[in-house]
């Protein structure tokens, strides 16, 4: 499902406290956290992130109807952008709000590295730390027979 600017815009000040039924946001403000929510997307998206949101190029490009993203992101923008608006109202966000922010944007970069395999060449050397079974098992047999003829050589010398 894909969600507009503006459901994450309402959903961050719902986070603050400010119901549907209780607050309106005006144009303004709808304005200056759209612009918010566009610069913390286009920060993310210089740290490497990879959404499905189209950043504006110039400021005030943006449309609050526009569709966004799937709902895995969802979480992390408006629990974010909660608390880059709280200041402009004058509310300060949660313990709870702000670490839930944290986590959401942690999870949201773990889940968008690309994770690089390594390749090795055949003639790459191998170390000691790489032994197979027989080698494990050889070593546990002759540590196995030395204590055995180190008791026999005891026993036999009583």
């Amino acid at each position: 499902m894909a969600w507009t600017k503006r459901q994450i815009i309402e959903s961050a000040f719902e986070e603050l406290g400010y119901s549907d039924y209780s607050f309106d946001l005006n144009a303004k403000q709808y304005e200056n956290a759209l612009n918010r929510l566009d610069a913390m997307v286009s920060s993310w998206k210089q740290r490497g992130l990879v959404l499905d949101y189209v950043v504006p190029t110039t400021k005030g490009g943006s449309d609050l109807d526009d569709d966004t993203l799937i709902e895995y992101y969802f979480e992390a923008l408006y629990l974010n952008l909660a608390v880059r608006v709280a200041p402009m109202i004058g509310k300060t966000p949660s313990r709870e709000t702000k670490q839930a922010a944290n986590r959401t944007f942690r999870e949201l970069m773990n889940d968008s590295v690309t994770r690089l395999q390594t390749i090795y060449s055949d003639d790459l050397p191998v170390g000691a730390g790489n032994r197979g079974i027989e080698a494990i098992m050889q070593s546990i047999l002759l540590r196995a027979v030395t204590v055995a003829l180190v008791a026999l050589v005891l026993f036999m010398s009583r």
